[in-house]
């Protein structure tokens, strides 16, 4: 996929410099979601919530009709795991870079791709019972590089945009959970899909 997205940034230049200039190149957006947590195996021994309330807050330049790079912040929810004597909140979030490709449907109405990579950061508190029954509480941070790929369709009326759009994150972040009953760190392949409903201003 990093090589993709080298080739995809140099679509970007080419595309900038053959298509005429747009009058509101850079745009900035709130979208509201729902993402979809797949954990691989890592919270295998666990009961988990999979699905949350998400936000994401972007901003972007399009290079031509064709080509725009874009940055985002997302806050996928805190997807809680548990069993009789654990419970592991872990709240994710995710700094992105990404490049969109469009295709325009009409003058208003048009596709979308988009490929990019960034950070994914989760946040956890996780609670449970020792050995001597006393309950412990801990907090821990843990980021990691991440990649991330969707698509969607996209309405334009001046100056706002309608996005309607579903994002795939995919990262191997450490965790901590539970086997057996004891606390452990693990590195599972996971992902997050966002479907996401996005309202943005061109400027």
């Amino acid at each position: 996929m990093k090589a993709l997205l080298c080739s995809l940034l140099s679509l970007a230049s080419a595309s900038a410099l053959a298509a005429p200039p747009i009058a509101k190149p850079y745009y900035a957006g709130l979208a509201v979601g729902h993402s979809h947590y797949d954990d691989g195996a890592s919270f295998e021994d666990l009961n988990v919530s999979r699905s949350k309330a998400a936000l994401k807050l972007y901003g972007g330049y399009h290079f031509s009709p064709y080509i725009a790079a874009e940055i985002s912040l997302t806050n996928l929810g805190e997807h809680e795991a548990s069993a009789n004597s654990v419970d592991i909140d872990s709240h994710f979030s995710a700094l992105m870079f990404t490049l969109i490709g469009q295709y325009p449907i009409s003058s208003a109405l048009s596709t979308y791709g988009q490929l990019g990579m960034g950070v994914m950061s989760v946040h956890q508190e996780f609670h449970y019972i020792t050995t001597d029954i006393a309950l412990a509480e801990h907090e821990k941070d843990n980021s990691d590089f991440a990649l991330t790929a969707g698509a969607g369709i996209s309405y334009y009326f001046k100056p706002i945009t309608v996005r309607l759009g579903w994002q795939r994150y995919f990262h191997n972040i450490t965790l901590v959970t539970a086997r057996n009953g004891f606390i452990t760190s693990v590195d599972e392949t996971q992902h997050m899909d966002l479907v996401y409903l996005g309202l943005n201003y061109r400027f």
